[in-house]
This record gives structure tokens, C-alpha cells and sequence, in this order.
């Protein structure tokens, strides 16, 4: 139906707003799945990782020793292992776990015997590590060899990351 009016467009009533935002947050969260809420932010702590300065010492047989200014990463990054949300029944069917709302575990299996997970599962380990690195070459004197000086190229880490 069409409409002709020359006054005010119409108010849109609370409800129409309120519908308008959940389809609006449908649209987009749409997936194929539906999310499986692990855990809550709260029990999650946030990792960290930086570089702290090394001295390291560069040597070879038969050569004198140098120092460079080096840096290592140290730090606490998360990691996670999350069981698949699929089980086997006895009979060697899959069923779909119930999940959990509020503050119980999504994905628990609540009662049911004989039921057994499978063994897929998300595993994510982040590792504090260089992120920048560079190369310098050091130059050894070794007085007993000919020729009495050799290169030795070392990796040099410029910054760290939870990666």
C-alpha cells in the first residue's frame, strides 16, 4: 500500500526499534554454526610478552670471543584446548552436545551413559616469540688461523609477541 501524506513521517514505536535491532544483530551473527560460548572474559587473563636486553657472547674454536647486545622474549601467553562439541553414542552415532547457558560450561555433557567425546578438538598454544628481527655480522680475530679473522652472522630480536 502506498501512502500520501504530506505530514511528519509516522514515530516508530519502541517495539519497532527493539525488532529492528535483532535483525539487525541477526544479520550479523549469521553463521552456519552457532557460537559456542567457552568461558566467560572475566576468567580470562590477558597475556603478555616482552623483550628484555641479553649480553651474548659470540665464539668459535681457535678465535677470540666477542659481545653483542642481544635481546630476549619472555612472557605468559594464553593457550586453549577445547574438546569438540560433537560425542558418539554406543551404537557409533554422533549426537550434539547441549549447550550450556549462564555461567555452566557450554558443551558439558550432562548426564548419559555410555557416551564417549571424540578426540578432535580447537587447540591454540600462543607462544611468546620474536616478532621484528634483524641480522648483524660480528667479526672474530683468531690469531692461530689464516686468514686470522672470521664472520659470524647472528639473529638479533628487536620485539617479541604473543604469536
Amino acid at each position: 500500500r502506498s501512502r500520501t501524506s504530506t505530514a511528519a513521517p509516522p514515530t516508530i514505536t519502541d517495539e519497532e526499534k527493539l525488532n529492528a535491532t535483532e535483525t539487525a544483530k541477526n544479520l550479523l551473527q549469521t553463521s552456519p554454526k552457532d557460537a559456542l560460548i567457552v568461558t566467560k572474559r572475566r576468567f580470562l587473563r590477558k597475556d603478555w610478552c616482552q623483550s628484555q636486553p641479553l649480553i651474548q657472547r659470540i665464539g668459535q674454536d681457535q678465535c677470540l670471543s666477542a659481545t653483542v647486545l642481544n635481546r630476549f622474549c619472555y612472557g605468559q601467553c594464553n593457550s586453549f584446548f577445547i574438546p569438540k562439541n560433537q560425542l558418539k553414542e554406543d551404537d557409533g552415532t554422533d549426537r550434539q552436545v547441549a549447550r550450556g547457558e549462564g555461567d555452566e560450561a557450554a558443551g558439558a555433557v550432562l548426564g548419559g551413559a555410555g557416551i564417549a567425546a571424540t578426540a578432535k578438538a580447537f587447540r591454540s598454544c600462543a607462544v611468546c616469540q620474536p616478532k621484528k628481527t634483524s641480522w648483524v655480522t660480528v667479526t672474530l680475530k683468531c690469531p692461530s688461523l689464516v686468514p686470522n679473522i672470521r664472520r659470524r652472522r647472528v639473529l638479533i630480536i628487536n620485539q617479541c609477541r604473543c604469536m
